[in-house]
């Protein structure tokens, strides 16, 4: 069997290969012989792309970033009625459910700044709480950083029932765990005093 060509974009396929093993293996069944048997290519090619997985993660959450971006936009677009900050927190909610794999690791530097995912939801959630409240930016920040911390809890909560095959929790629920989220945060400027 012909090993495939691959051109400078050779990066971004094995990104999209280890994506998709790991949407179906999750984080521990991503493994390099997998990725090298799925892109039929040696181990020692992914290794002259990636140090090690751990490269190969933080490949994987760059990959990701636009698609939880592109998420929260059309959650926004398309909300139905729905309050905005209800709308990009069940968007985060829901990527982090089927994705969440990809961001284990890195939870365990969760309340490290920098974290591709934690930016843009708190960007997202903080352009609309400003310009919904007219509140500065600093209260803002905090209620958006305590709304992420439930949020994406909540999702990685989800995304490890799901990894592990336990029956999931149902969208009406998951609505109603956020809503509370989003009425605590309301009161978070006098928690933070």
């Amino acid at each position: 069997m012909g090993q495939p060509s691959f051109g400078r974009d050779t990066r971004r396929r094995f990104a999209e290969a280890a994506w998709r093993i790991g949407r179906t293996r999750g984080f521990k069944g991503l493994t390099v012989r997998a990725l090298a048997n799925d892109l039929r290519v040696s181990p020692a090619l992914l290794y002259s792309h990636f140090d090690d997985k751990a490269g190969l993660i933080a490949e994987l959450q760059r990959f990701g970033h636009p698609l939880l971006v592109a998420n929260m936009a059309d959650a926004l677009h398309e909300r139905d009625g729905r309050e905005p900050l209800l709308a990009i927190s069940m968007a985060y909610v829901e990527f982090m459910r089927e994705h969440g794999w990809a961001y284990e690791e890195s939870e365990l530097a969760i309340l490290a700044p920098g974290l591709p995912h934690h930016q843009a939801f708190v960007e997202s959630a903080r352009a609309l709480m400003v310009d919904d409240t007219g509140e500065t930016v600093g209260l803002a920040g905090v209620r958006c950083e305590h709304l992420w911390l439930g949020v994406h809890a909540l999702g990685m909560l989800l995304a490890a029932q799901r990894s592990s095959g336990q029956r999931g929790i149902s969208v009406a629920v998951v609505r109603a765990h956020v809503d509370v989220l989003l009425r605590g945060v309301v009161d978070v400027d006098a928690a933070v005093r």
